[in-house]
This record gives C-alpha cells, structure tokens and sequence, in this order.
C-alpha cells in the first residue's frame, strides 16, 4: 500500500524531541501572550477600581468641607448674635438696645407664669408668688440692690412673702453656675437630645437608645468596659459607666480631656450641630418646668406654714443671665473640631518633616 506516513504532534516529540519542541513553541507564546493580556486587564481594573475610590474619597471630603464652612459661618453669626445680646443684657434698662430686645419673647415673663406684679395691686398669694418667681429668673441677675429693695417692698403687707422674698434672695445669692456646670448642663442636655432622636428613629426604649449612643459616640471605650469588668449585657451598668457626670461614672467632671475626646467624633459634631438648632428652646422648656416645680414647692411651703423646707430645694430655676452665658458656650464649642484638625494637621507636617 502506497501512500506517506504523517505523525502527529505527540508522536513527532516522542520520536523527533528537536522537531517536537519546534512545534509547540506557537502554543506555548500563545498561552504567554494571553496569561499577560489577563495580567494587564486585571491590573487595569484595579486601577479603575483605585481610581474611582479616590474620587468617592474626594467628593467625601469636599462634602464635609463644604458642610464645616457652613457650620463655621452659622457659629459665628450665632456667636456674635449672642455676645451682642449678652452685652445688651447687661447695659442699662433704658439703652436703646436693650429696649427693643426686651420686646422679643426671650426677655418677656411667659404668660403660663403671670406678669411681674403692680406695686399697689392687690394680688391672691399664687400670683404673688409667680410674681416674685418671675423676679428673681427674669431680673435678679441684673438688678442692683435699689431695685431688689423696691421689689421687696411690695410684699410687706405679708409677713409671709416677705419672709419668702428673703429666703429667695439669699438662696440665689449663694448660688453661682461656673463655666463647668454650664459645659456639663450642654453635654448633659445635647447626649439627653441625641439619645431622644435615636428613640423616636429605631422606636426603641429609653435604655436600648442609651445603649445605642453609646456604641455610636463611645465605641472605643468598650475595652475598658472589659477592664473595669463591666458586664456588656447589663443596661444600667454600661450606662452608669459610660455617660458623664453620673455618680459613678470615670467623666465625673468636664475636664477638657473628655471634651475634647468626644467632639473628635465625626458623628457627635455633626450631631451637635443639629442639636444647637434646638438649643434656645431646650433651654426655655426646661426652665419653665423648673419654675413651675418651684411655684408649687413654694405655695405647699405658704400653706404649711413651713419654709424652713424650702433650705434644702435644689432644682432651682436658672437664671437669665446664666441662660445667655450658657448659650454662648455651647456654641463656643464648636471651636473645637477645628483646633483639633488644625493639630492633626501640624502633627502630621512634623511627621513628614522628620
């Protein structure tokens, strides 16, 4: 049988090694070119991948930049407003400022408590006791002793008020708020908001939304929670430890140390900021409360014959003047997120330095 002998390419490298090898070499470049084109289309789209990350960081950052620069500028159209008021507050009565801030709401007696009395009037004795209330929160902060002696004139047809208006005066002059328990009453009052709008959000109780403020501004402090052998599970125990200024609490005073550890969190300061918006009325409503828990401890104290009682109240109404100097700190606050980039930034250049 005639005809040619053809081997395969198994059987070339078999027989003929030299020839074999020649005509896998096609295959073998083959395979090579195709592992690169993968190797670069893999290295392409993780670059993108890369690329794409940066500009989400980018626009990140230019969000939050945009978004201080904002919270800059109501700061200090809201510091200023408040330094202004501040300064009118403590001019005199007839000082054309003064008077047109009187006209606004913040100065005004409200009218759920009763206007300041008229010196000849013949009032029952809860309106002369919401009257000399409405006195010490509203005017004694700012009044000289002529005008407390006129004030205290108007209740000596009653040996009783009268009594009453010593003991108030006394009580307020022996009380003081420093910058500490102005800081503290914002903290306490800004945490109290926080943990409020995490409720009314996740519907969820009171203690869960504590517990969950803490996660949220307080994450890094779970390792002492380990140390301190706090069980992790025990609601009361994580927020006695955790939330400032109570008994037991490690934060028992607002140092700086604490301040400037939680407004470092993006989360709070962004917070915060929103809770400032609510501030002026946070303020008001809870002195309000505090008048009227006043008003009714004083009038059992009138009936009883007893105020003797009245030594040991300690939830007293804070006065105007302590409300103003309280504004303005808790928007001086704000300052500082700023001093704290502006050291992460001379830290991080010293680094680079070196």
């Amino acid at each position: 049988m005639s005809g040619t002998f053809h081997l395969n390419g198994f059987q070339q490298a078999l027989f003929f090694p030299s020839l074999g090898t020649q005509n896998l070499v096609p295959y073998n470049n083959n395979l090579a070119l195709l592992q690169q084109v993968r190797n670069n289309q893999l290295a392409l789209q993780q670059r993108n991948l890369q690329n794409f990350q940066n500009l989400l960081l980018l626009k990140q950052r230019e969000e939050n930049y945009n978004l201080y620069l904002k919270a800059q500028s109501l700061h200090t159209q809201r510091l200023n407003i408040l330094k202004q008021q501040q300064e009118a507050f403590s001019s005199e009565d007839n000082s054309p400022l003064m008077t047109k801030l009187k006209k606004k709401d913040y100065f005004s007696s409200p009218s759920s408590i009763g206007e300041l009395p008229r010196q000849n009037s013949s009032e029952s004795l809860q309106e002369a006791v919401i009257s000399m209330v409405n006195f010490f929160v509203y005017e004694f902060g700012r009044s000289n002793t002529s005008a407390i002696s006129e004030q205290r004139n108007k209740y000596v047809y009653n040996k009783v008020l009268l009594e009453l208006f010593d003991i108030l005066t006394k009580k307020y002059q022996n009380s003081s708020k420093c910058r500490e328990d102005m800081i503290r009453f914002v903290l306490r009052k800004a945490l109290g908001w926080m943990r409020d709008s995490i409720r009314d959000k996740k519907l969820l109780s009171a203690k869960a939304a504590s517990i969950e403020l803490c996660q949220k501004y307080f994450k890094h402090q779970l390792e002492e929670l380990v140390q301190n052998n706090i069980n992790v599970e025990d609601e009361d125990a994580v927020l006695s430890f955790l939330l400032p200024y109570k008994r037991k609490s490690r934060n028992k005073t607002a140092n700086a140390c604490f301040i400037t550890e939680i407004f470092s969190s993006e989360l709070f300061y962004q917070d915060y900021l929103c809770f400032l918006g609510q501030f002026d009325k946070i303020l008001e409503d809870d002195n309000q409360k505090k008048i009227q828990r006043l008003v009714g401890f004083l009038m059992d104290c009138v009936k009883e014959n007893r105020l003797s009682k009245i030594a040991s109240y300690k939830r007293l109404p804070w006065l105007k003047t302590w409300l103003y100097s309280t504004n303005i700190i808790a928007n001086e606050l704000l300052s500082i997120k700023p001093r704290l980039n502006s050291s992460k930034k001379e830290t991080v250049g010293k680094k680079q330095k070196i």
